[in-house]
């Protein structure tokens, strides 16, 4: 314990080891079966009534001496293992009124969070992500505020938020959602002050792929359409084969085709199409933008037609594309919908 108020320094415990032997230790503690708690090491420090004054509860410098002596400095190194719930470093800070509040706070790039195991090495079975428009457009952000007074223990942020559910984007991207647990708060005799949370927690950085897939994707279409567009509009043909593209035709005469009756579109409309090669099929509708709204049939189909009925009633006054994929060779065309009167 320290000394009187013209103290410059008080210190709980001072630690040194010095010498060139393998390990050198400043303070090592050790502890086993506590019966509520068990501390390693338990630091507690209190600020005084001095305005702007510093408070560690624990201060930790490595130094390596000279950077080419030294492989492995860790200012703090945190190790747990065999727990229900295992936590290597648990960090937890709550501000005054009107505060800033960091749980964690670095000044050096983060191993794990900003960057992350990247290397073709580390990985094997890599596959190309396949269609990602059609996962984000399940994906439903929303505005919330969070539940602060229910959960005094979490820290959670205050004010209007905007993201995502997690709950809801477990069923659609599992992968990406895991179970947490905030820890019980406990007095010092081991009795619970806040019970622990359990609660899902999603890893956001983990969409990344998947936006950036979304983008590739809707621009590959918007520039399909905007060609054939330009190649409608310079010819000036309007009939209906003027947008096609990737038209074929097998051994039994089959041409690929594809057909809208009627349009303009009417709240009941067909979509008839002719598949002159076997494969995968997909149809599809985008708006002006080349933004796919709704995918209306994906299937294995043998040469031969085919009818789609497509009900129009919720799609507002504008122009839309239909666009049929035949082993992912696309045939566009175009639908217009009148304002009903």
């Amino acid at each position: 314990m320290g000394g009187g108020t013209s103290a410059i320094y008080n210190k709980g415990i001072r630690a040194r080891a010095l010498g060139i032997s393998q390990f050198a230790y400043g303070v090592e503690t050790y502890a086993e079966n506590g019966s509520s708690q068990t501390f390693g090491a338990y630091n507690y420090a209190k600020g005084s009534s001095v305005p702007g004054n510093i408070v560690y509860g624990s201060n930790n410098l490595g130094t390596g001496g000279t950077c080419s002596n030294s492989d492995f400095v860790y200012g703090v190194s945190g190790v747990a293992r065999n727990g229900r719930t295992t936590i290597g470093v648990y960090g937890d800070a709550a501000a005054c009124p009107g505060g800033i509040t960091w749980a964690g706070y670095f000044t050096g790039a983060v191993y794990g969070t900003s960057f992350g195991p990247s290397d073709a090495s580390l990985k094997t079975n890599v596959q190309p992500l396949g269609s990602s428009i059609s996962v984000i457009q399940q994906l439903e952000p929303k505005t919330y505020e969070y539940d602060v007074m229910g959960h005094p223990s979490m820290s959670l942020p205050t004010g209007s938020q905007a993201g995502l559910i997690a709950n809801e984007v477990e069923l659609i991207l599992p992968h990406l959602v895991r179970e947490a647990v905030q820890p019980a708060v406990l007095d010092s005799a081991g009795n619970v002050i806040i019970p622990a949370v359990e609660f899902k927690a999603l890893n956001y950085a983990g969409l990344v792929p998947y936006l950036i897939g979304a983008i590739q994707e809707q621009n590959s279409r918007i520039d399909q359409l905007q060609a054939q567009l330009a190649q409608c509009c310079s010819t000036g043909a309007t009939d209906s084969r003027s947008m096609q593209q990737g038209v074929g035709s097998s051994s039994t005469g089959l041409e690929t085709d594809l057909r809208i009756i009627p349009n303009p579109v009417a709240a009941n409309t067909q979509l008839r199409y002719t598949v002159g090669t076997p494969g995968r099929v997909r149809l599809e509708v985008s708006d002006g933008t080349g933004r796919v709204i709704e995918v209306l049939e994906e299937s294995t189909r043998s040469t031969g037609e085919f009818t789609y009925e497509w009900n129009t009633q919720q799609l507002s006054a504008g122009t839309y594309y239909c666009t049929l994929f035949v082993n992912d060779e696309p045939l566009v065309k175009k639908a217009v919908k009148l304002n009903e009167r």
